[in-house]
């Protein structure tokens, strides 16, 4: 079970990595393109290089592998562009900051003093809030069966093509030393019985 490597954002003149993907809603547009896995700790296949000037969201840098392994960059998907307006997103950009409170080998799901959230419509900042994780209980009572949930929610499209390797996501961190014992482990199991399922 392996967090995942997190996209960059600059952003008020630092950089900082997020857990959010604002690429994805584009490449779910382009069926002529398609990103392999990398590693567990990066099965999305990418890591962008995004910034955000005039409250607007860019895509400056873009390193990817495609079939073949292949290592490619931001002209793989926009040729002879050095930077690209992301109109397509619109949601949040969570950015985690402070100190760690919950470590969770899943996705995104660790928990840290602060969220930042930036709210996007079309890829124009309308929105920026930070949450004070410290003053709530979520990260102090017992979550995990959400975060899984979630997070192999998530996986589900990512791995639907390769059942070995979701089966590595959902069982392949039971013996290691942070393992949360056999209550995540049998949910582990259900969730990827559950894929079987979805692909049958």
């Amino acid at each position: 079970m392996t967090k995942q490597a997190r996209d960059i954002l600059s952003y008020n003149g630092k950089k900082t990595t997020i857990a959010t993907e604002p690429l994805k809603p584009y490449l779910e547009t382009r069926n002529d393109v398609s990103f392999i896995f990398k590693s567990t700790a990066l099965v999305r296949g990418y890591i962008g290089g995004w910034k955000i000037k005039n409250k607007k969201l860019y895509l400056v840098s873009l390193v990817g592998f495609i079939k073949n392994n292949k290592k490619v960059d931001l002209e793989y998907l926009f040729p002879n562009t050095t930077e690209v307006f992301a109109v397509w997103f619109s949601g949040d950009i969570r950015i985690p900051e402070g100190d760690l409170l919950q470590k969770n080998n899943i996705g995104y799901a660790s928990i840290f003093a602060r969220d930042r959230i930036l709210n996007f419509n079309k890829g124009i900042l309308i929105a920026e809030t930070v949450i004070d994780n410290t003053k709530s209980k979520i990260w102090i009572t017992p979550k995990w069966k959400t975060s899984l949930i979630n997070e192999y929610n998530n996986l589900f499209n990512r791995c639907n093509y390769m059942p070995n390797l979701f089966y590595v996501f959902c069982v392949g961190n039971e013996t290691g030393r942070n393992a949360k014992g056999k209550g995540v482990i049998r949910w582990q199991i259900l969730l990827y019985k559950e894929f079987l399922k979805r692909k049958n």
